[in-house]
């Protein structure tokens, strides 16, 4: 009989608290951060501010997480912890989900051309104490610039900018000519314009000593799945890199280092990406 009671007495009560239950809301979206990209699948850390205006803490399980683009599923997740809001209070909520460019890929240039652009997002999981489905979601606007710097951090742009080759153009008493071939290759989902390269030459990392610039100012279109190849000359002086390769012959190196400044354009914003490595340079020919 206790125990019917029991029941009874619990039933009543989820009844009661169903019957009071209000809908969790999404406020907004406060964080969206690139973790890594592999292939065509982008991973994101999304921080979702979720509101509780029940009168009880509500906890949840099952959650699902995703996002819609121009109606079109652009990203979803499933979250396995679970998550639990106080009553009459909003906490930061952290999900896990991946964003599916292929699905996109048509899409992203024109949309990545607005200042910002609006994503639908969804959230979806079971109040474990009331056995009921929370459903909840929010149109959150997502700056061109900010997504596409995500792009190029996720992607780890200037991993897939390399020298392919180093040769020697002409020497002289007081100078040497060495062209550099850079190669570019755009992992990208979307065209980018190479306007400028800004280049250093010193004698290590350490950057003891300056022996020469270049500064190559044509702008070149990379096309997306493409690579394609930038030439540009630095002028080493030849006292400078006697003095260099002098003090890297007492500290024992033998490389000297290469430090570039790639300016590119996406749609109307630009951006400086850095570009560092060591390279043997052509003995110049004085005599």
């Amino acid at each position: 009989m206790k125990k019917l009671r029991a029941f009874f007495f619990r039933f009543f009560i989820i009844l009661l608290l169903v019957s009071c239950y209000k809908e969790p809301e999404m406020l907004q979206i406060d964080q969206v951060k690139i973790n890594k990209v592999v292939n065509d699948t982008m991973y994101l850390n999304v921080v979702a501010n979720i509101f509780n205006p029940n009168s009880f803490t509500i906890e949840a399980k099952n959650i699902k997480l995703k996002f819609s683009i121009e109606d079109t599923l652009a990203g979803k997740g499933k979250i396995k912890s679970n998550f639990s809001i106080k009553p009459n209070s909003s906490e930061k909520i952290n999900l896990s989900t991946k964003l599916l460019l292929p699905a996109l890929s048509d899409k992203l240039p024109r949309i990545l051309k607005k200042d910002s652009f609006p994503v639908k997002v969804f959230i979806e999981a079971d109040v474990t104490s009331l056995e009921i489905p929370l459903s909840t979601q929010t149109v959150q606007y997502f700056k061109s610039k900010e997504m596409i710097n995500s792009f190029l951090s996720g992607k780890d742009f200037n991993n897939n900018i390399s020298i392919d080759k180093i040769e020697l153009v002409s020497s002289s008493l007081d100078s040497t000519e060495i062209k550099f071939d850079m190669l570019f290759v755009n992992t990208l989902p979307f065209d980018y314009k190479v306007k400028s390269i800004k280049s250093k030459i010193y004698n290590n990392e350490d950057k003891d000593e300056l022996m020469g610039t270049s500064k190559m100012t044509k702008s070149v279109v990379i096309k997306k799945d493409k690579k394609k190849i930038i030439s540009f000359q630095a002028k080493i002086n030849n006292l400078n890199s006697i003095k260099g390769l002098f003090k890297n012959l007492l500290n024992k190196k033998t490389n000297v280092f290469l430090h570039s400044d790639v300016l590119i354009d996406i749609n109307k914003y630009s951006f400086k990406i850095p570009f560092e490595t060591t390279f043997e340079m052509p003995k110049p020919n004085i005599f």
